[in-house]
């Protein structure tokens, strides 16, 4: 078993499972071992693109086409889980899009919010073949400091463990509502630092 604590979080992985290419991968039951052992925090940042439409009474106000934002995420890995169960687990994960383009424009003003719903994050299971992890919740698109009334969801996956027990990357896709005027669909990925690379 291998330790390793930097910046406020605590990684574990236990040794084992295949070789591929010479590199020992982790089995889906250590990965929810490691997964579940994990403490503190980390960030995770990168981009997301998807497609959007809005409808506005006036024909200027219409708008269709592609989009690209940043994404930024915090997972709260919470404390060691004390039952048999990966949904045992205290996990969750929060962050916001933004720096939204809209068919190479700036929309400043746009923000989609991953929401910190812990009884959702929380409800956590390992993929039986590769070993990642899921979660899900919802979203909440705002314009400037008018909040849409729809709610979407996001549904992701840690991929990439590293020795530390680190997930290195996240990966998923979203949905958010703007009202019933607003809405996009899109995916995401993020990656994180190793603290081994420091």
């Amino acid at each position: 078993m291998r330790e390793n604590a930097s910046q406020g979080a605590k990684f574990v992985l236990s040794e084992g499972g295949e070789s591929v290419n010479g590199v020992t991968q982790a089995t889906g039951s250590e990965v929810i071992t490691a997964f579940k052992g994990l403490s503190g925090t980390a960030t995770y940042n990168g981009h997301a693109a998807g497609k959007v439409a809005m409808y506005a009474p006036s024909s200027d106000g219409n708008l269709a086409g592609t989009f690209t934002a940043n994404v930024a995420l915090t997972a709260d890995f919470g404390a060691a889980a004390t039952g048999t169960s990966i949904a045992d687990s205290d996990a969750s994960i929060k962050g916001t899009l933004n720096g939204f383009t809209v068919n190479g424009v700036a929309m400043d003003d746009w923000k989609v919010e991953f929401q910190d719903n812990r009884t959702l994050a929380s409800r956590i299971s390992g993929f039986a073949d590769g070993g990642g992890i899921s979660y899900f919740g919802n979203t909440k698109w705002s314009i400037g400091d008018e909040e849409g009334r729809g709610t979407g969801r996001y549904n992701g996956v840690y991929i990439d463990q590293t020795d530390s027990g680190l997930m290195r990357a996240t990966v998923g896709h979203f949905t958010a509502q703007y009202g019933t005027v607003g809405s996009m669909t899109g995916g995401f990925g993020a990656t994180t630092i190793d603290p081994d690379d420091n």
